[in-house]
């Protein structure tokens, strides 16, 4: 018998329908907002407060990191009549393993998220199968994962006490800031992303349907019937039994 669905499927990559239905809306508008917080979290200059203590005299003062001030992985924010602008580090600036790779996640994290979240809105008009889908859901964990490791940036020395500064008496911490926040929630947003495109259960490309608004029965790869005859008789066309599909009315 053929079964009934409200979700034709167009296995057939067509355009400007809807052949997933809703079911693909939600994960969309997911990956879209996880994308944009991520970026907005990591690509600013207030990702951790980075906090200095300690009596710093007024040559250490002029250093960059010897003040207390935001810092993101790409820029620091100023402070005094400078605070609220962001300011690209300095030439030479020397970063650590850990820094440098919290801001090779973060690359890494907009390049596959960004691929997801484009798949994503593409399916809301184009037919994928579901190998593509698997494929989405593996590269969204991969996106968790990644967005989630750009935290290690709190095992830097950005965020940690070197041993110069602490001969001299200077202490140095990292407090969570708007950015680091974002991030965290962004990885959630990312792994309910994930849970959501799993969920997607795209019929296969053989699949019987009927569209139920109007009195057509498509049939893939069976043979021709018409409405009513029994549909466990094979009906013989002319030597041809079998047509990849056809229309009945």
């Amino acid at each position: 018998r053929t079964r009934k669905t409200e979700m034709p499927w167009l296995h057939d990559m067509k355009c400007c329908g809807t052949p997933h239905g809703r079911t693909v809306l939600l994960p969309c508008l997911l990956a879209l907002s996880s994308l944009a917080i991520s970026n907005a979290s990591t690509k600013w200059c207030d990702y951790v407060n980075r906090v200095v203590e300690g009596n710093v005299s007024f040559d250490y003062y002029q250093e960059v990191m010897l003040v207390t001030r935001m810092i993101g992985l790409w820029s620091y924010e100023g402070v005094g009549a400078y605070a609220g602008t962001c300011y690209a580090y300095p030439e030479g600036f020397e970063y650590d393993d850990y820094f440098t790779f919290a801001r090779i996640m973060s690359i890494l994290t907009s390049i596959i998220g960004g691929i997801c979240a484009i798949l994503l809105f593409t399916s809301v008009f184009v037919g994928f199968n579901r190998a593509t889908f698997v494929s989405i859901a593996m590269g969204l964990f991969v996106t968790m994962v990644l967005e989630s490791l750009t935290l290690l940036v709190f095992k830097s020395d950005f965020c940690n006490t070197p041993y110069e500064l602490e001969k001299i008496g200077i202490s140095v911490r990292c407090e969570h800031a708007w950015g680091s926040q974002s991030d965290i929630f962004a990885s959630l947003l990312w792994f309910c992303t994930f849970l959501s495109v799993c969920l997607i259960r795209p019929p296969p490309a053989d699949d019987v349907f009927t569209d139920t608004g109007s009195n057509v029965i498509i049939i893939h790869q069976t043979e021709i019937r018409s409405n009513d005859q029994d549909l466990t008789t094979p009906l013989v066309d002319n030597g041809q039994s079998s047509a990849t599909e056809k229309v009945l009315v």
